[in-house]
């Protein structure tokens, strides 16, 4: 089975999420579509933005020139000029991984951007692969929204 990724960062209340898709050199690498929700308390339609991610997910794809940035069509939306602001600016997110109909969740957190994004394996919940159940691991994993 092909395993499918993608990662939502959590930022100034919105929800980035973006497809991770896997290189002929054999690591995964951020690329568009880029999928926005403003208001990244509303969970399902977060958990509708990672499906849809997932969706857009490859494997097999040629390694990008190292001199691209992987990461410039998140900075663009978040309008930010670099990693370093987007990760100060950040509330964490979410890695997903998804094998078949089921999908891991794992948070993410930066504390220092020169370090990027960590995840906490501890943390990890495994569930289904519907909107319902992503919303509901998210509840538990995401950050407060006030």
């Amino acid at each position: 089975m092909t395993k499918r990724a993608a990662t939502v960062y959590f930022q100034a209340g919105s929800a980035y999420t973006t497809p991770e898709s896997f290189t002929t050199d054999g690591f995964w690498v951020s690329t568009p579509p880029l999928c926005f929700v403003n208001n990244a308390a509303d969970l399902r339609a977060t958990a509708e933005s990672i499906l849809s991610a997932l969706d857009q997910s490859q494997s097999g794809m040629p390694t990008p020139d190292p001199s691209q940035s992987m990461f410039s069509h998140v900075l663009a939306a978040a309008n930010v000029t670099s990693f370093r602001a987007f990760a100060r600016g950040s509330d964490g997110g979410v890695t997903i991984e998804a094998t078949g109909d089921m999908a891991d969740l794992t948070p993410i957190r930066c504390d220092d951007p020169r370090q990027g994004f960590v995840p906490d394996s501890s943390a990890k919940i495994t569930v289904p692969l519907e909107i319902a159940d992503i919303a509901d691991a998210l509840e538990g994993l995401a950050p407060e929204f006030g």
